[in-house]
C-alpha cells in the first residue's frame, strides 16, 4: 500500500507556515520602524523647508514597495504554504474520522451513472 500522508508532514507544514508568517512580520516590523523614522524626520523639519518633498518621496516609496511586497508575498508564497497546511490538517482529520453507513433498501434495479451504481 502506498502511503500519501505521514504525521511528520503535518509538523513540517506547520513549521513552514510559521516561518513564512514570521518572515512577513519581520518585514512588517522593519517597515513600521522605517515609517516611524521618516515621520520623526518629517516632524523635525522646519515649516515649508525644501527637504519636506524628499521626506514625502521616501515615505511614498517605502509604502509602495511594502504594498507590492505584501501583495506578492501573501498572494503567492503564503497562500500556497497555507493551503498546503490546510490540506495536511484535513488529511489528518479525515484519517481519524470514521462513519458507518446503512442501507435503507436493497433492490435489483440499479442505475448506472458514469460508472457508479446507485
Amino acid at each position: 500500500m502506498v502511503e500519501y500522508y505521514k504525521k511528520e508532514m503535518l509538523e513540517q507544514a506547520k513549521k513552514q507556515r510559521k516561518s513564512t508568517l514570521m518572515a512577513y512580520f519581520i518585514v512588517l516590523g522593519v517597515y513600521v520602524l522605517a515609517s516611524a523614522g521618516v515621520m520623526f524626520w518629517y516632524l523635525i523639519q522646519p515649516y515649508n523647508h525644501p527637504t519636506i518633498t524628499w521626506v514625502k518621496t521616501v515615505q511614498h516609496s517605502l509604502s509602495a514597495l511594502f504594498v507590492i511586497f505584501s501583495f506578492v508575498y501573501l498572494g503567492i508564497k503564503f497562500k500556497r504554504v497555507n493551503r498546503y497546511y490546510k490540506m495536511m490538517v484535513n488529511l489528518d482529520t479525515g484519517i481519524r474520522e470514521t462513519s458507518t453507513g446503512s442501507f435503507f433498501e436493497y433492490s435489483e434495479n440499479l442505475q448506472d451513472k458514469n460508472g457508479v451504481d446507485f
